[in-house]
């Protein structure tokens, strides 16, 4: 089968070892080829405009930089800025955070699958099947979950700010990572205290360790 032909899959994941499993299982999977591998935000959106994938497997706990440390806030802004830029892409998520605060954030971020680390390789392999074929990969227990009024919690612009929390950024940091004022920073720390009904920063992170949120 010529390159040509060749369904071009990006993966986003900052573990060396999983991307050498990765690449392997991909040998499993005829009429796929991996075009690129970024371990971090500010690598993933660069490398994608230039090798145009047509699938990309992204897990959420990256890091922004290569020095900074992994957050979900930042895989999120992968799946949002490639559904926005490259619209085309059919993006999966492959991490080992609980679906239960997350698969809701990820497919308001554009992804049609989402995928524990802890799965089997067939149901990895059935996934990329799926998506090639042009079909969502969510199971339908995932379908059930994404209904209207079912673990709908925070937004994924809330769960951006929560990881950039428990980092200890300020609502300045926050800002600036993402793109966004200081009073509008400031207004969604607001709102992440009164969802964890909490006094501090420090109880916002407390709370959203205790739920798996983080």
């Amino acid at each position: 089968m010529s390159d040509s032909v060749l369904t071009r899959l990006l993966l986003v994941e900052d573990s060396s070892y999983m991307a050498d499993a990765f690449q392997g299982l991909l040998a499993l999977v005829p009429g796929l080829c991996l075009v690129g591998h970024a371990a971090c935000y500010a690598e993933a959106i660069p490398l994608a405009l230039r090798v145009q994938p047509d699938i990309a497997m992204v897990d959420l706990r990256i890091p922004f930089h290569p020095q900074t440390p992994p957050a979900p806030a930042h895989g999120l802004a992968v799946l949002r800025d490639l559904h926005s830029s490259l619209p085309q892409i059919k993006l999966l998520v492959l991490s080992s955070l609980p679906e239960q605060a997350w698969l809701v954030p990820a497919a308001q971020s554009g992804a049609v699958g989402y995928l524990s680390k802890d799965t089997s390789s067939a149901a990895i392999v059935s996934a990329l099947q799926a998506v090639l074929a042009g079909r969502s990969a969510f199971t339908l227990d995932q379908l059930h979950m994404l209904q209207p009024g079912v673990g709908a919690t925070l937004s994924p612009r809330e769960r951006e700010v929560l990881a950039l929390l428990a980092e200890g950024a300020s609502n300045q940091v926050i800002a600036v990572r993402l793109g966004i004022s200081v009073g509008t920073a400031r207004k969604h720390v607001e709102r992440l205290c009164d969802f964890f009904q909490a006094n501090s920063r420090g109880q916002v992170v407390a709370a959203a360790h205790q739920r798996g949120l983080l």
